[in-house]
């Protein structure tokens, strides 16, 4: 039987006003904690909250683009005819 729409939604409120009581009467996650452990032991309690978290504090799976930005900036900076750019028209150049 499949579950409704409506009551999936009512689930995950439920949910999240039990994760929001945990943390602001129980047991707030300190912030030297590592989180992803804090959210493994509990992912019984937040079963809808779990994998969501758990997605949203996984870094990029690739950091491609921002490494060909600063190759292409040096490339840039370290030309001989460039020595006297300002950091303003090297941004510009790297916007472009």
């Amino acid at each position: 039987m499949a579950v409704s729409k409506k009551t999936r939604l009512s689930t995950l409120q439920l949910e999240i006003d039990d994760y929001v009581h945990f943390c602001t009467k129980e047991a707030r996650p300190s912030t030297t904690e590592n989180l992803y452990l804090w959210w493994f032991q509990n992912k019984a309690r937040f079963k809808n909250l779990y994998p969501i978290a758990v997605q949203y504090m996984s870094p990029p799976a690739s950091s491609v683009s921002s490494e060909r930005v600063f190759s292409m900036c040096g490339l840039i900076w370290k030309n001989s005819r460039r020595q006297r750019m300002a950091p303003t028209t090297l941004k510009s150049a790297l916007i472009e």
